[in-house]
């Protein structure tokens, strides 16, 4: 009897740590599918000088990167690139700051390394430097920009990609 007894208590706690190890497996497997999805906010830097080396914003610059910081402070941003210029990092300075997020900087000519880096991360994330980065970006994912890169150079516009398992979803090009 007490063999059994033994025998159905070691059988039962074998099973509650199987049980226990399943869950914590299909957590792991959610945990890590959920940080491979997420969206990229792309944005052309906002309106420069036109004279010096290091380049700032204008007064209307400066403005609509007011405004880029009021469209996005709600997307759940989870880092900020920009390019080593004056003029992308004081347009993402006002959403920085209201996030207390650092601006990382990044070489434009590796957006392919950015892009590894923030898909590994996962989450939202937002650029800011030129075009080419976008394009770039859009390499990296094996397929063609789907938008005007003459209307996405216009002032107020946000190209949105929405990526999962490190596959494009989509891409929406957006007014802010």
């Amino acid at each position: 009897m007490k063999i059994k007894k033994n025998l159905f208590s070691i059988i039962t706690l074998l099973s509650l740590c199987l049980l226990f190890f399943s869950f914590t497996e299909k957590g792991n497997e959610f945990k890590e599918k959920s940080s491979t999805s997420g969206i990229i906010y792309f944005v052309r830097h906002a309106e420069k000088v036109k004279d010096g080396e290091n380049l700032d914003l204008t007064a209307h610059g400066t403005q609509r990167a007011q405004e880029l910081s009021e469209h996005l402070i709600k997307e759940n941003i989870k880092s900020i690139y920009a390019t080593d210029f004056l003029i992308t990092k004081n347009t993402v300075k006002p959403l920085a700051d209201k996030l207390g997020v650092k601006i990382e900087i990044y070489n434009q000519k590796k957006t392919k390394s950015l892009m590894k880096n923030i898909l590994k991360k996962g989450g939202n994330h937002l650029v800011v430097g030129h075009w080419g980065t976008a394009n770039e970006a859009f390499s990296y994912f094996k397929v063609a920009p789907e938008y005007n890169t003459e209307e996405a150079n216009n002032d107020n516009r946000i190209l949105k990609v929405t990526y999962s398992e490190n596959k494009l979803v989509e891409a929406v090009l957006l007014t802010y």
